[in-house]
């Protein structure tokens, strides 16, 4: 297969992907309490975001940031074990800190419960745009359970262990690194390693069709830096 990391139709800002001449590519910027890319996986990279409950779930934390933190989704993408995150900070809910342990904490929390309410089924139900994807590891849920207790066998808080200790962040403190952060997560659903979608813009659980026509799947305002 052939990447195209700079897919054509891919749009930023009314700029085509890949054309280096946007008016902001180059200036740097400070907004509110800051904007922030975040990437937060899960432990042994399990593919647990691949039924539709589990993916809207963490779509609905998201809108609840932005609804009752004021915390602004700038861009996302949500793969089967990781969630790639940008986001904008208002001056009043700023602490960078505080954000990464609720939503980690929260979504983790929830996210077992659900698992543990599935440990008879055989299989979880998958997505339909991820079914016959050979790059897609469907397991029991009580295997994913035995692992994640298996992570958190040293830890005295708690009995699983949901998402890996380590989370990517960076702050994002000009256009063009924002741009290439954004090409980067809408890039992924298409990759050699995953191949879920042919074209970004078809991915479901992407910020990417927003950019492309202002418009998305599933109710998640997206704000535009640009």
């Amino acid at each position: 297969m052939h990447l195209h990391l700079v897919p054509q139709r891919l749009c930023l800002c009314g700029i085509p992907m890949g054309k280096s001449d946007c008016q902001h590519e180059n200036t740097s910027f400070k907004l509110d309490g800051g904007v922030y890319f975040l990437t937060i996986t899960i432990m042994g990279w399990k593919h647990v975001f691949i039924k539709r409950e589990y993916l809207d779930f963490i779509i609905d934390s998201l809108k609840f940031f932005q609804d009752k933190r004021d915390v602004k989704t700038v861009g996302y993408c949500l793969m089967p074990n990781h969630l790639h995150w940008i986001f904008k900070l208002s001056l009043s809910y700023s602490d960078i800190v505080k954000i990464l342990r609720t939503i980690k904490s929260f979504t983790a929390t929830q996210l077992l419960k659900r698992l543990n309410s599935e440990v008879r089924s055989y299989v979880l139900p998958v997505h339909p745009i991820f079914i016959g994807n050979r790059n897609v590891n469907v397991e029991e849920p009580k295997d994913i359970l035995k692992y994640f207790s298996y992570c958190a066998r040293s830890d005295i808080d708690q009995l699983h262990r949901f998402w890996q200790r380590e989370s990517d962040i960076k702050l994002i403190d000009s256009y063009k690194f924002l741009i290439q952060k954004l090409r980067y997560i809408h890039n992924n659903p298409i990759r050699e390693k995953w191949e879920l979608v042919k074209d970004p813009v078809e991915y479901p659980y992407s910020s990417c069709r927003f950019y492309e026509n202002s418009s998305d799947w599933n109710g998640l305002h997206i704000q535009s830096l640009f």
